[in-house]
């Protein structure tokens, strides 16, 4: 098996100390993952403690008593945005998603799903359109959805 090119660089025995750091600072420097994103309302990450405080929020305005229990997951997932179990109490976000959304469509996620819990219905029937209609815009709705779509297809290099 031949090793890369890469390889190669890192297993050179004739590389100083000063070259060495040189190159790991270029890569460290160079490196897409070390960047935030300059899309506007993209390089504020939420934390999962900014997360679970909004899914207090969320519960509060949507009437849910305080003890039940609502769990808070984040897991990568390939298709879905995020998914509530109703049996558990447990609200999954996409973890690799997440990043990629601004506030207000993460709240919209987290609303959404805490809608569902409190119906305890998975449909999105008149009832659920009602619960949710009355918490914000139709037209805020679909734009954020389509926001949340678009980012999930560029995700999974689809769009």
């Amino acid at each position: 098996m031949q090793r890369n090119e890469t390889d190669k660089r890192q297993h050179n025995p004739h590389l100083t100390r000063p070259q060495k750091l040189r190159r790991n600072s270029y890569e460290r420097l160079h490196n897409p993952r070390n960047h935030k994103s300059k899309k506007k309302g993209r390089n504020s990450r939420m934390n999962t403690k900014q997360l679970r405080e909004l899914l207090k929020e969320l519960k509060n305005e949507l009437e849910i008593p305080e003890n039940e229990k609502i769990r808070l997951i984040l897991r990568p997932m390939k298709t879905k945005a995020a998914s509530i179990s109703l049996k558990n109490g447990t609200i999954r976000l996409n973890k690799n998603l997440i990043p990629k959304l601004d506030p207000e469509s993460i709240k919209y996620l987290l609303l959404h799903e805490l809608i569902h819990y409190k119906l305890k219905s998975v449909n999105h029937n008149g009832n659920f359109q009602k619960q949710l209609n009355s918490k914000m815009e139709e037209t805020k709705i679909r734009k954020i959805e389509n926001k949340i779509i678009t980012s999930l297809l560029e995700l999974n290099k689809i769009f």
